[in-house]
């Protein structure tokens, strides 16, 4: 049966609300307090919660479901209600381990677009914090320094233009790592959202347990 109205809007609002939770991630590197905040301490513990959260309810609130609905399809009227619950389990089980399967083969497609992306791995955030640090102190010494209004132009702008310069192959790098690690974190979250809007039709509590527990795995992403 085909969910219209209500149960559609909130499905799409928590998969909204999951995804939105990459880009809260990838808008620490905006603030400075916040990068400081990013160690491996506490993504260690927003990722630990969210695979907690998404187990549990894989496990104790899906599978069930999964498990009651398969029944009742396949149950016909010369089949005891035993006999459907084991197919019914059996069924549960199969499309369970092609689900493990599935997010293999993607997690290998993920690797292959972008090899050198990791997706919980941040190897450069000291850097990233170290680069912070001399960009403000690079704007305290120009806001208190007195510019010299004899000198040209390009001698005023020297020290910001040494720091933001860059050459077209490093543009053109980044530019590349930055498409690719979009695509490879899209390409790893379409199953999450998949269970994410079958859950919330289903029962909005479940779909609000999953968007959480995405949620929290996602802000490690956007930081990444």
């Amino acid at each position: 049966m085909v969910e219209t109205g209500h149960n559609v809007s909130v499905a799409f609002a928590l998969n909204i609300a999951a995804g939105a939770a990459t880009i809260l991630g990838g808008m620490v590197v905006f603030s400075k307090r916040l990068v400081y905040l990013a160690n491996p301490l506490s993504l260690a513990v927003a990722l630990s919660i969210s695979s907690g959260v998404m187990m549990f309810i894989s496990l104790v609130e899906i599978f069930g479901e999964s498990v009651h609905l398969l029944t009742e399809g396949i149950k016909t009227e010369d089949m005891t209600e035993e006999t459907a619950t084991g197919h019914g389990w059996l069924a549960a089980t199969a499309c369970f381990a092609v689900g493990i399967l599935l997010i293999y083969f993607i997690d290998i497609i993920v690797h292959k677009i972008s090899p050198e992306h990791e997706m919980t791995e941040i190897e450069n955030l000291q850097d990233v914090r170290e680069s912070m640090r001399d960009f403000e102190s690079i704007k305290q010494s120009n806001k208190f320094s007195t510019p010299n209004l004899e000198a040209g132009p390009s001698t005023c702008a020297e020290p910001t233009t040494q720091y933001f310069k860059m050459d077209e192959n490093a543009k053109r790098a980044l530019q590349r790592m930055g498409v690719l690690s979009a695509l490879a974190i899209g390409i790893h979250n379409l199953p999450e959202g998949i269970a994410t809007y079958v859950g919330a039709i289903q029962n909005s509590s479940v779909g609000f347990s999953l968007a959480v527990g995405i949620g929290l795995h996602n802000i490690p992403e956007g930081i990444a």
